[in-house]
């Protein structure tokens, strides 16, 4: 989980390398906190994600199903009805995969300061999940 949290905060060009990343964050914001700031946000989203999923996509291919005579759908079907069911899901899910990536990039704690010239970010921080949606 934390190469990507790590990937998230050098896209938005907080760090020049990955390794002076990971040394700021260990140091100034924590191992594990700093690391793995999202984590919870992350299970946030990606348990609802997959229970959503998994549901509107059994639950399309029975309607299919019982709109088509109880024939199993085709292939090109089969991916028309997981491609919606995919659809609806990022459409309920998208909110808790923004505060994941709030998250992310800005890290888990409040009061950080920027002074070391290597977090230009560091003057915004959420206090966590429900700091995010505010």
């Amino acid at each position: 989980f934390f190469v990507s949290f790590v990937r998230a905060r050098l896209l938005t060009g907080q760090f020049p390398s990955a390794r002076l990343a990971v040394q700021h964050i260990a140091v100034h914001e924590g191992l594990l906190a700093g690391l793995f700031a999202g984590f919870g946000s992350n299970l946030l989203r990606d348990l609802p994600f997959d229970a959503i999923e998994f549901t509107s996509y059994e639950t399309l291919k029975m309607f299919w199903k019982f709109f088509n005579g109880d024939h199993e759908p085709q292939q090109h079907e089969t991916a028309a009805i997981g491609a919606l069911a995919e659809m609806l899901t990022v459409a309920i899910t998208t909110p808790l995969d923004v505060v994941k990536k709030r998250l992310m990039r800005k890290g888990g704690r409040v009061g950080l300061s920027g002074s070391d010239g290597l977090n230009p970010c560091s003057s915004q921080r959420y206090g966590g999940i429900v700091d995010c949606f505010m």
